[in-house]
């Protein structure tokens, strides 16, 4: 196999064992493209007016690429670098790369640094290299766009999260997954390189679907592979077959050679390993196939490694895959195998939600990919926003594009209509409208509404001293739990905060299926709350549960009272804990504020500054008792 930025140097493993057999395929047997075809062929790729845009632009990426470190990083100079008149280039650079030049430029930067801070003393110091004018800009750009500082990215060691895919690159929609990948076995023919060694193989991708070049039979099935290779007579060939055989390890051995195949036909294995699996959809028509596979490929190699800071597996296996449904394209990767770790961690930051929010305001924002990033079902990171927050995430991001519109508006920085597309609103009239309804008032005025989050690591830092902790020691307990649900019959909030105040202040008396418990008056006991994981995913998203419950007491036995099929009695894991409690005596009058505050603190601020002492092994909960609220935080011996 020949990667397609390699060259001949890359060469399947085991070939020069059996080299003789692969000689004689080379010999015969071999579809051979004629040199009309290959002028044809060729001609067609140059006059290609997507292939053209892309190299210009691929031009200005070297540039910016080459000169992050220096602030001759300008829009002039990458519009020079391309061949484009700047204010022609400043418009098709947006649209190309789907974020404005500056914030493209800083983006990259902060992904250099990043990497730089793994090497260095003083991360803080990075950021002057990469054209920031100091350390606290670049501390704040850093910690704003992967919700960390620069010294907790480096003491904690993240990987550089991936710049966000492209929705689409001219006019085709990509998908990547990263997967680890078992070997499998090909059986197929081959195709002579139509330049033979020095075929630019970006170019002559997908070239069996080529018109005419193969037969209607021979490109039929469901699961086709092509791969680029070079024999043992270092001949540079393109595979195209079957996948006869799954194995079940990622390398297998190649005696499979000893195999006589019949009909000129010739076999591979594909060893395995990690992958970055891109694809697209499979046109119609396939014929259209490789001129979508060069504009994918040319995306993959020339911008997507250099910028996501990928190293490929030069003697890895590259192979293109084609079911009924999607076109693949696989690239072994040795280093940058992004599972989202990154941001799985960064779900317990809770500052980062907001960040991420302002800093990707006019993209296509969804609660069901925002949860997804945060690792909540939609309707658990919507209730956890407001309650950290006192904002739906869809009204805040709704109001935020109000604001941020109604300013550039105010400003004149751009057209009308552009304004209006940045921001996902329809017209100038919905714009107003929306405006008026969110804020009553009306747009456009100097003294317009200002729409900001709290910044939960300010508020722990302003707030920490109206709540204490102690690390306490505490023995297993037990609960009956039911589960609580918002907005039932009316009488229950839809606001998590005060859902949790609302149980911890009910006694059970008028609400099933508490009322059947005889153990008094549900306000003269303890209650506790926690989030329950359930066992399933639903669509993709961990979903979690919302329980209250009565503490037992030592010598009563739960299983003797009658449960019904809503409550279950749950054992609260005993240990260390970091106990939190306000330094009032009495919560009771004001609880919601005390619930915030608490939560606030611990989980907007002291979990992320003492992550290594947390066990997220155990859940944390919080306890109602003598009309004091105590937020339990686990933590390792």
């Amino acid at each position: 196999m020949v990667s397609l930025m390699s060259g001949k140097k890359n060469r399947n493993r085991g070939q020069q064992d059996n080299a003789k057999q692969e000689i004689r395929w080379s010999e015969k047997n071999t579809i051979n493209i004629p040199p009309d075809y290959v002028f044809a062929l060729t001609k067609r790729i140059q006059n290609n007016k997507s292939l053209r845009h892309m190299k210009k632009m691929e031009n200005a990426l070297a540039y910016i690429l080459s000169h992050l470190e220096n602030c001759e990083c300008t829009l002039d100079k990458a519009a020079e670098a391309a061949g484009y008149e700047s204010s022609y280039f400043q418009r098709i650079f947006t649209r190309y790369y789907e974020m404005p030049f500056a914030q493209f430029v800083t983006r990259l930067r902060l992904r250099a640094a990043a990497k730089a801070i793994a090497t260095e003393a003083f991360p803080k110091k990075v950021g002057l290299r990469f054209n920031f004018a100091n350390p606290q800009s670049f501390s704040k750009a850093f910690r704003r766009e992967f919700g960390v500082s620069p010294r907790n990215f480096q003491e904690e060691n993240y990987d550089i999260p991936d710049m966000p895919l492209r929705k689409q690159v001219e006019g085709i929609e990509i998908s990547l997954e990263y997967k680890q990948v078992y070997a499998i076995r090909v059986v197929g023919c081959a195709i002579r390189a139509p330049y033979g060694n020095e075929t630019p193989l970006l170019d002559f991708v997908s070239l069996p679907y080529e018109k005419d070049l193969l037969t209607s039979k021979e490109k039929s099935g469901a699961d086709k592979v092509g791969i680029w290779w070079f024999d043992a007579s270092e001949e540079l060939y393109y595979l195209f077959g079957n996948v006869t055989h799954y194995y079940d390890d990622i390398f297998v051995s190649d005696l499979y050679r000893k195999e006589k195949l019949g009909g000129g036909q010739r076999t591979q294995i594909i060893q395995g390993g990690n992958y970055a699996v891109f694809s697209y959809p499979r046109p119609k028509d396939d014929s259209k196939i490789p001129a979508m596979s060069r504009i994918v490929s040319r995306y993959v190699f020339i911008e997507w490694v250099p910028i996501n800071h990928k190293i490929a597996d030069t003697m890895g296996y590259t192979y293109e895959r084609f079911t009924k449904d999607r076109v693949y394209l696989y690239l072994p990767l040795i280093a940058g195998m992004d599972r989202n770790e990154f941001l799985v961690r960064r779900k317990w930051n809770l500052s980062t939600w907001a960040n991420y929010i302002d800093s990707h305001i006019t993209d296509n924002l969804t609660i069901e990919s925002l949860a997804k990033l945060a690792g909540y079902s939609p309707t658990n990171y919507r209730d956890v926003f407001m309650m950290y927050y006192n904002i739906s995430p869809t009204v805040y991001i709704l109001q935020r594009r109000l604001y941020l519109a109604n300013k550039e508006f105010r400003e004149e920085v751009d057209s009308n209509e552009k304004i209006l597309k940045k921001y996902h609103f329809q017209s100038k009239e919905q714009f107003e409208q929306l405006y008026q309804q969110e804020f009553s008032r009306e747009p456009y005025l100097r003294d317009g509404a200002i729409v900001t989050l709290d910044d939960l690591l300010g508020f722990y830092e302003d707030n920490k001293d109206k709540v204490r902790y102690a690390v306490r020691k505490i023995q297993p307990f037990r609960i009956i739990s039911h589960t609580v649900k918002q907005a039932q019959e009316n009488k229950i909030p839809d606001d998590l905060t005060a859902l949790v105040i609302f149980w911890f202040r009910e006694d059970f008396d008028d609400f099933a299926p508490l009322q059947n418990l005889f153990f008094g008056r549900g306000s003269n006991r303890k209650k506790v709350f926690l989030w329950n994981e359930d066992p399933e995913y639903q669509n993709g998203f961990m979903v979690y549960s919302y329980r209250i419950g009565l503490v037992t007491k030592k010598d009563e036995d739960p299983e003797a009272y009658e449960l019904n099929s809503e409550m279950q009695i749950e054992e609260i894991p005993g240990g260390q804990y970091a106990i939190f409690t306000t330094l009032d005596k009495n919560d009771s009058e004001d609880p919601q504020t005390a619930y915030r505050l608490l939560t606030r603190c611990a989980f907007g601020g002291w979990i992320n500054a003492n992550r290594t002492r947390v066990d997220f092994q155990r859940r944390t909960f919080v306890l109602w008792t003598k009309k004091r609220l105590f937020f339990y935080v686990p933590v390792l011996d």
